[in-house]
């Protein structure tokens, strides 16, 4: 989003169902679905990413696809139900390419305030998308005012991660789509780095820079899925996954 922080985001993640099709997929999925939706209006500089470990035979490599989408619509409510309708009229039309396995496909509200630096603003490399809980329901006010005030300031300020800038987004239906039960909080970073020092960074942050004294960040974030994307015609060397 380099900067803006729209009131709302749509957010997928995806992977093909049929790898034979995967590029026609890909094809429909930028060629139609994201043009369907964008005639909308509201929805707005839409942008799709591949997981920086797609390429490595682990299950960190899915979902491989991450799309967001900006909102600039006040009813979040509306707005979505009007995405997904454009979802299914694309689909439909598409003779079946539209068969791919969703593991997130819903919207997300705008919550907290502005976390920037100095390199906000800059052409985004890769982008880290985690999708959090609070693990005592009884104590999300504490925990909102912790990740606001200390974690995510302290993120995006740290040299080690790169991060130019982070956004927190809180799901507007937590059942949406059924069955699955979607995250009730949304972090998304973004850096101008390179993704192999994006990956350096948070094997930085998994092995060094957890500061177990802590409490909130032990009693209470509970990290429900994390993945770094970077663009898709991006033509990285992912190998550094595997050290």
């Amino acid at each position: 989003m380099e900067g803006r922080y729209p009131p709302g985001v749509f957010i997928s993640l995806t992977d093909c169902a049929e790898l034979s099709r995967e590029k026609e997929f890909n094809r429909w999925y930028d060629g139609t679905l994201i043009p369907e939706i964008e005639k909308l209006g509201y929805v707005k500089n839409s942008r799709r990413y591949e997981n920086v470990l797609s390429r490595t035979p682990t299950f960190q490599g899915r979902p491989k696809y991450l799309c967001m989408s900006e909102i600039y619509n006040d009813d979040l409510v509306k707005a979505m139900q009007e995405i997904h309708q454009r979802e299914t009229e694309a689909a439909n039309g598409s003779k079946g390419i539209s068969l791919f396995v969703s593991k997130v496909n819903t919207v997300y509200r705008r919550i907290g305030p502005e976390f920037r630096t100095e390199r906000t603003g800059t052409p985004v490399r890769a982008v880290y998308c985690g999708l959090l809980a609070c693990a005592d329901p009884g104590r999300e006010e504490e925990f909102n005012s912790w990740y606001n005030e200390r974690h995510a300031p302290e993120t995006v300020q740290n040299e080690v991660f790169a991060f130019d800038t982070g956004y927190r987004y809180e799901v507007v239906n937590p059942n949406d789509p059924a069955p699955h039960q979607s995250s009730p909080y949304l972090t998304i970073y973004e850096t101008s780095a390179d993704p192999e020092a994006a990956l350096r960074g948070l094997a930085g942050l998994r092995k060094h820079s957890v500061d177990i004294s802590d409490r909130l960040w032990v009693e209470l974030l509970r990290v429900l899925y994390a993945g770094l994307f970077a663009p898709m015609s991006y033509e990285g060397d992912w190998s550094i996954a595997k050290s």
